[in-house]
């Protein structure tokens, strides 16, 4: 787990990462010193397989995760977090 998607900025770690058709869910422990303004992810990947939809938008079948990082603000407004506990 990185913050602001820098390698020597860890967060955390991630322990737990599912995914089902639609989307990818982690889990993880996130270290006190972690500022409280995170509050998105952000998903570092590189495509090997994927096909376009007639809507035009990429479907991805195969790819490689690279890193899942804490930020501020995500680009999609979907990709959010929470701290429990």
């Amino acid at each position: 787990m990185l913050m602001l998607n820098s390698d020597g900025a860890r967060a955390g770690q991630w322990t737990r990462m599912m995914e089902d058709r639609r989307e990818l869910y982690v889990s993880g422990l996130v270290e006190a010193r972690v500022k409280r303004g995170m509050r998105g992810i952000s998903i570092g990947f590189r495509p090997s397989l994927w096909r376009t939809r007639v809507s035009g938008r990429r479907e991805l079948i195969e790819l490689e995760l690279l890193e899942v990082s804490l930020v501020p603000a995500p680009m999609l407004m979907g990709a959010r977090f929470s701290v429990q506990g």
